[in-house]
């Protein structure tokens, strides 16, 4: 068994002795008396520990130091007051391991049925729906490799050192069982929706593999990976709602996921400003570099919106010469992330804004909102 003392942001742990059920924090020994240091017999110090406490647990990770080239991960942590073995799955865990925060980017999926006016037609929204849950499964299981991959990584960052595998919540050989169990599921599922569909699936899935062990520490080719897992999105709605997609979407698409990317490595930039580089391909970027290329891309997207909303072929299919109204919302919302990004500094994950920025979550109901009304009801 393995008793564990935290003082001054170190861990000691002392073998073959009985585990404590008490949780450690603040410094002090199991008992609540502070530590003593390295004198306190029988007990290692390793380094380093990234730990964090939450009420009624508290979890460290650390590398015993077996000799100079060698560490063997540790993990101490109590819930509850008992030990908590490494590996086991807690209330909430699992939902964390799979991203389901970011199934909202699939939601592209459903943006042909919505902007071709078929989302009413017979089965076009039972398709799609299910179409959305295929993608998400598929996508977790491809945030599983790639947490796994990164987990010695993501232990420096000061977010991703919470995620269940980095963090020790999670045993990382269970890892690429559950991933392949999503991943066949996902596939399995598409090819019941729709066989083309399936092998758009299987080709985001074989993209973003690849994105996960090589293409995501090459600068600028990561973005580009990211955006065109948006197009394959939406030319996979396209493919459920059996409606073309147009060009106008695309290019729309491609441009915001491309400045939604780029936000992400300006958070990493930021986060990285102690010193210790996140990521490998933030060597390809800094801030002037990423401010300039989302002032670009910004400005790219909100003109090819306006020209969207104005066009002749749009307003002549969807009956209106009222759509332009809605760029109105665009503009706002472009605003406001900038706010978040270079005043407040908070951008963070982009997907994250949806649920906890409420401007950006009203500007983007008021969007919807607006085109549905053009769309359906006028």
């Amino acid at each position: 068994m393995i008793s564990s003392k935290i003082n001054e942001n170190c861990l000691w742990v002392k073998v073959g002795q009985k585990s404590t059920s008490k949780v450690i924090h603040n410094g002090n020994d199991p008992d609540g008396a502070p530590m003593k240091g390295a004198s306190d017999a029988g007990f290692r110090q390793v380094l380093p520990v990234p730990h964090r406490v939450v009420p009624g647990r508290t979890t460290a990770m650390a590398w015993a130091r077996h000799g100079p080239q060698s560490r063997t991960p540790l993990l101490w942590s109590t819930r509850m007051g008992s030990q908590n073995a490494h590996g086991s799955f807690r209330s909430g865990t699992l939902l964390r391991m799979l991203r389901v925060q970011q199934w909202i980017k699939n939601a592209f999926v459903f943006f042909p049925a919505f902007f071709g006016e078929a989302i009413t037609r017979e089965a076009v929204l039972e398709r799609t729906v299910l179409g959305f849950f295929c993608f998400s499964l598929a996508a977790s299981a491809v945030y599983l490799l790639n947490d796994l991959r990164d987990m010695e990584q993501d232990r420096l960052h000061p977010v991703k050192r919470l995620r269940p595998i980095a963090s020790g919540e999670v045993d990382p050989a269970h890892v690429p069982w559950i991933s392949g169990l999503l991943a066949l599921a996902a596939l399995w599922g598409a090819w019941l929706v729709e066989p083309r569909f399936a092998w758009v699936l299987a080709a985001y899935m074989a993209m973003n593999v690849l994105y996960s062990l090589w293409l995501k520490h090459v600068p600028i080719v990561d973005v580009a990976i990211i955006a065109a897992g948006f197009l394959l999105r939406v030319h996979a709605g396209g493919i459920l709602a059996r409606v073309p997609v147009s060009e106008w979407i695309e290019l729309i698409t491609f441009l915001l996921a491309l400045f939604l990317a780029l936000a992400k490595r300006r958070d990493d930039l930021v986060q990285s400003g102690g010193g210790k580089e996140l990521r490998p391909s933030l060597r390809g970027y800094n801030l002037p570099f990423v401010d300039a290329s989302m002032i670009t891309l910004a400005a790219l997207v909100v003109q090819s919106y306006i020209m969207y909303t104005v066009s002749s072929e749009v307003t002549g299919r969807l009956g209106s010469d009222k759509v332009y109204i809605t760029s109105g919302f665009v503009v706002l919302g472009m605003m406001r992330y900038f706010q978040l990004t270079l005043v407040e500094q908070r951008t963070g994950d982009p997907s994250k804004l949806v649920f906890k920025d409420r401007p950006i979550r009203l500007i983007i109901l008021g969007w919807l909102l607006t085109f549905a009304i053009i769309l359906y009801a006028i």
